[in-house]
C-alpha cells in the first residue's frame, strides 16, 4: 500500500497486476481519491516482454456532473513513468514507472512540453480545482443535509402531536356529547323555573292587592261600627223620648199605635240594615284572613323556590 500525502510512493507497474490504490487526502480533509493502474498484457507472458506493454492509468474525476473516469494510456518504454503532483510538489525515479501523489497526470513527453524558459515544469492545478470544488459541495450538502435533519426532526414532532390529537378527537367528542345532553336539561329546568317565578310574582301582585282590600275593608269596617255606635246612641235616645212621650199619651189619651208605627218602623229598619251589614263584614273579613293564610303559605313555597333556582342558577 502506497504511503499518505506528503511523501511518494512507487510501484514497478510491469510486475502488478490489476489494482486499485486509494489515496487518503487525511491531512487535508478530503475524500478518498482513488487510482486504477492495469497493465495490458494478459498474464503468463513473460517478464521481458510485459516491460514494454501499454499501461492503463485512471484516475476518479469528480464534478457536479458526477463521478466520471479519465483513462491514460502509457505506451513508451520502461523508462516512461506517470506523476501526479499535489501543489506543485514533484518527485521521480528514474528508469522506474514511479506515482506522485499530486493533481495532474502527465506522461514525460507531455512533462517535457510544459517546461518554462527557466526549465521548470508547470503543473496543472485542476485537480485541486476540482477537490475545492467537491469540499464546497460537501460542505452545502451537509448544511442541506443539517436542514433536513431538523425539518424531518420538526415533521416528527409536529406527527406525534397530531397522533395524539387524533386520539383525543373522541373523547373530546364523548364530552362534546355529554355537555350537550346537560345544556339541554338545564334549559329544561330554566324554563320550568321561569314558569315558577312567573306564577309567583302573579301571586305576589294579587296578593298586594287582596292585603290592599283588606286594609279598605277594615276602614269600612271601622267606619261603619262607628255609625253603628252614634246610631245605636240615637236609638237609646230615641227609646227615653219615645217613653216620655208613651207618658205623656197616656196622660193626653193619644193613640199608642200611630206614635210606634211612625218613627219607630224607620229606626227598625235603620238598625236591621245595619246589622245586616255589619254581619256581611265579618262574613268578609273572615273569608279575607282564609284568603291571607292561603296566600301566605303559597308566598313560603314560592319562596322556597327562588332560593332552589338561584341556587341552581349560581352552579
Amino acid at each position: 500500500m502506497p504511503s499518505l500525502i506528503g511523501e511518494c510512493w512507487e510501484e514497478n507497474f510491469s510486475l502488478c497486476p490489476s489494482r486499485d490504490f486509494p489515496l487518503t487526502m487525511a491531512n487535508q480533509n478530503r475524500e478518498f481519491l482513488f487510482i486504477r493502474i492495469s497493465p495490458t498484457k494478459k498474464k503468463g507472458e513473460k517478464h521481458e516482454k510485459r516491460k514494454k506493454q501499454i499501461l492503463n492509468i485512471s484516475c476518479i474525476n469528480k464534478s457536479q456532473d458526477g463521478i466520471t473516469w479519465d483513462d491514460h494510456e502509457l505506451d513508451e518504454n520502461a523508462n516512461n513513468y506517470v506523476e501526479i503532483s499535489l501543489n506543485g510538489m514533484k518527485n521521480y525515479v528514474p528508469g522506474r514507472k514511479s506515482v506522485y501523489i499530486g493533481n495532474s497526470i502527465r506522461t514525460k513527453k507531455e512533462k517535457k512540453k510544459l517546461t518554462s524558459q527557466n526549465g521548470q515544469t508547470k503543473y496543472v492545478t485542476s485537480l485541486e480545482e476540482r477537490i475545492s470544488k467537491l469540499v464546497a459541495e460537501n460542505i452545502k450538502i451537509k448544511i442541506k443535509y443539517t436542514e433536513v435533519v431538523t425539518e424531518n426532526a420538526d415533521i416528527k414532532a409536529e406527527n406525534i402531536k397530531l397522533k395524539r390529537d387524533k386520539e383525543e378527537i373522541p373523547k373530546l367528542r364523548r364530552e362534546i356529547a355529554e355537555f350537550k345532553k346537560k345544556y339541554t336539561e338545564i334549559e329544561t329546568e330554566c324554563t320550568k323555573l321561569k314558569q315558577i317565578i312567573e306564577d309567583s310574582y302573579r301571586r305576589e301582585v294579587e296578593h298586594v292587592k287582596l292585603k290592599e282590600d283588606t286594609t279598605n275593608l277594615k276602614a269600612k269596617n271601622a267606619e261603619f261600627k262607628a255609625r253603628i255606635a252614634k246610631i245605636e246612641q240615637k236609638h237609646l235616645r230615641n227609646n227615653a223620648v219615645d217613653r216620655l212621650e208613651d207618658v205623656n199619651t197616656k196622660k193626653g189619651s193619644r193613640s199608642p199605635i200611630e206614635t210606634i208605627s211612625s218613627e219607630e218602623k224607620k229606626i227598625n229598619d235603620f238598625l236591621d240594615r245595619v246589622h245586616k251589614e255589619t254581619i256581611s263584614v265579618k262574613i268578609r273579613e273572615k273569608n279575607w284572613e282564609k284568603k291571607l293564610i292561603s296566600q301566605d303559605s303559597t308566598s313560603s313555597n314560592d319562596s322556597e323556590i327562588r332560593n332552589v333556582a338561584s341556587s341552581t342558577e349560581q352552579k
